[in-house]
């Protein structure tokens, strides 16, 4: 094990703090945070989001199993509707992938600089 004391391990620690630092004040992951908050305030936008997973978990498993859409069309129909009603849900579910492929990105870079 390497002696935390170690200047450049310590030099690499405070850089990597910098990097949290920037990655937490960047635009696309304050949008992000805000858009938890507020999913994490309204039950009914949580209730959607919930929904929607839940129904993409079910398409998934008919298309691994050969089987394809929803087993009930009308549970999607009703999914989509609520969907439209809440932009909340698709302003969260746009700013979490936003701040994924950013932070994507970013682990990139670091091992194609490694």
């Amino acid at each position: 094990m390497q002696d935390p004391e170690n200047p450049e391990l310590l030099e690499i620690i405070r850089k990597a703090k910098v990097l949290a630092e920037k990655i937490r004040e960047h635009p696309v992951s304050r949008r992000y945070v805000e858009c938890l908050a507020l999913m994490e305030r309204d039950p009914e936008a949580r209730d959607v989001h919930s929904r929607l997973v839940a129904l993409g978990e079910e398409i998934s498993a008919g298309r691994a199993s050969g089987d394809g859409g929803p087993s009930s069309p009308a549970e999607f129909k009703l999914i989509s509707e609520k969907l439209e009603a809440t932009p909340l849900v698709k302003d969260f579910i746009l700013s979490r992938c936003e701040y994924l492929d950013m932070l994507k990105r970013v682990l990139d870079r670091i091992r194609e600089s490694a």
